[in-house]
């Protein structure tokens, strides 16, 4: 989603997020934006060269990273940002955490 205003792009994942939690669907999405994928991930899936080289909760996969391409891959990258369900300082919650 980088082609994306950012307050676009902030939207769309806040309503995929909703719909996921309200409807209890699952998700599958392929990026290669990590910040997308830590803020709106339960599980991570790595590949290289067409070959899973590590698999997790996404937490895990970003805070502790076992493979050193996945290793590589986050050291290359500015910090993602917040995991699921935090805010930043001064932001609204995403939509599912807002009260009805």
């Amino acid at each position: 989603m980088p082609a994306l205003d950012a307050s676009v792009r902030t939207q769309v994942l806040d309503l995929l997020d909703d719909i996921q939690q309200r409807l209890g669907t699952a998700l599958l999405l392929v990026s290669h934006d990590l910040s997308v994928l830590r803020r709106i991930s339960d599980r991570v899936l790595v590949m290289k060269d067409a070959e899973v080289v590590e698999e997790g909760p996404a937490d895990e996969v970003f805070d502790r990273p076992r493979h050193p391409y996945t290793k590589s891959l986050l050291a290359a990258v500015l910090p993602a940002g917040p995991p699921r369900g935090a805010t930043r300082p001064g932001t609204p919650p995403a939509a599912a955490a807002r009260p009805r």
